[in-house]
């Protein structure tokens, strides 16, 4: 799913109809990196308004890419699973706890992290770039 869309429906979810038509009592800012009196603020009251502007834009980055890492880590879990450590171990009488996480998920994490640090160079630039224009923040992605 897009970046984009994913951001706008969660200011439309968690900001806007959560202030003005669900009435809740935490909602979280539309845009912008702090609030317009952030320099009235004590220092706890400045940090808990930068988490408060940094949960949707982290949200948003991190929903549109975790269905792709999901269904990597199945893929290569199930790669794994197959393989003859894994029934030896299972033959050795362990439990089925312990082969999955001592044995296969170990392995079967390898090509996820991989997966992960590119996905940390790509989102830096491409998907913060769409984030940035979404929640008007400047970043590295609003260069181009």
């Amino acid at each position: 799913m897009p970046t984009f869309w994913l951001a706008l429906m969660l200011i439309l979810v968690f900001s806007l109809n959560a202030r003005n038509v669900w009435e809740w009592p935490l909602w979280f800012p539309a845009s912008g990196i702090h609030h317009v009196d952030y320099d009235l603020f004590t220092a706890w009251g400045k940090i808990r308004d930068r988490f408060m502007h940094l949960v949707l834009p982290s949200l948003s980055l991190t929903l549109a890419l975790a269905a792709g890492i999901a269904r990597y880590q199945r893929g290569a879990m199930l790669d794994v699973i197959r393989q003859d450590f894994v029934r030896t171990a299972r033959a050795k009488g362990l439990g089925p706890l312990a082969v999955v996480f001592k044995h296969a998920l170990r392995n079967a994490l390898i090509p996820v992290i991989t997966l992960l640090g590119l996905y940390l160079g790509v989102a830096s630039w491409t998907w913060s770039s769409c984030a940035s224009w979404t929640w008007c923040w400047r970043s590295p992605g609003s260069c181009f």
